[in-house]
């Protein structure tokens, strides 16, 4: 028999941590899936576009795609992964300062790992990945998506 205490002896901060751990875990999951579904989208419009347009140079083409989505991903990320209230003229300006301060850290993070260290293209880009996902999410939780 379950005793009738059971059912109520949590205390509401108890169920309010538990609801914010979830909503934590799921906005992660979010996260993690937005971004790896949209690295597969870059890359494949990267190789498609830059088929077309041969003549432009890899690098500061890679930029544009890479900043042409950057304006998706954020809502995707605003209303999916950290079901955020904060207002896009606050938000966006914030997330793209993130966005562009995790790329050059990403960009040393695959120096370190593939120049430095040797580790296999595969190896480095899954060892990026996740580096930077983790902070990544946090500052953006924590700072850009931040309601004032």
């Amino acid at each position: 028999m379950i005793p009738p205490t059971f059912i109520f002896d949590e205390t509401q901060e108890v169920i309010a941590a538990r609801a914010n751990r979830d909503r934590i875990a799921t906005g992660l999951a979010r996260f993690v899936a937005i971004g790896a579904g949209m690295a597969v989208f870059y890359v494949g419009l990267t190789e498609v576009l830059m088929a077309r347009f041969a003549d432009m140079p890899a690098a500061p083409f890679s930029t544009f795609v890479f900043a042409a989505l950057l304006v998706p991903v954020y809502f995707l990320s605003h209303n999916f992964a950290f079901f955020s209230e904060a207002a896009h003229a606050d938000a966006l300006p914030r997330y793209a300062a993130v966005q562009l301060a995790f790329l050059l850290l990403a960009t040393g993070f695959s120096f370190v790992a593939h120049g430095v260290v040797g580790m296999p293209h595969l190896g480095t880009g899954l060892l990026v990945f996740f580096l930077t996902a983790g902070v990544n999410f946090s500052i953006l939780r924590r700072w850009a998506f931040a309601s004032r």
